[in-house]
């Protein structure tokens, strides 16, 4: 009888750092803090993952690539159709979260 293969856990594949644009992000274990260094400074992000969670986003189920995305301003689709945004606030990182309303969707046609 052959014997299960075992997975690793989850935890083994969490990024610790991520490269972003001037800086790098860096997830603690679990995703139980972030902070992003930047030419010498350090500025805490942890309310980011908190207000992810609030908004029913795994932190874990992101991708370095996503990760990128987010802070460099750019939005990420979330599987509902809901867009998040990282937003620089004056106190800091933020969360952006808009509903994606299908009825407003438009179709534009051109004819050549």
């Amino acid at each position: 009888v052959a014997s299960p293969i075992k997975k690793k856990p989850l935890s083994m594949g969490v990024p610790e750092k991520i490269r972003i644009s001037g800086g790098e992000l860096i997830l603690g274990s679990e995703y139980d803090s972030a902070r992003i260094r930047k030419r010498g400074s350090e500025a805490d992000v942890t309310p980011v993952l908190e207000k992810m969670r609030e908004a029913g986003v795994k932190p874990a189920s992101l991708t370095p690539e996503q990760w990128r995305m987010l802070f460099s301003g750019r939005s990420l689709q979330l599987n509902d159709g809901r867009m998040l945004m990282v937003v620089k606030e004056p106190s800091g990182y933020g969360v952006k979260l808009t509903e994606v309303a299908a009825l407003k969707r438009k179709v534009t046609e051109m004819e050549l």
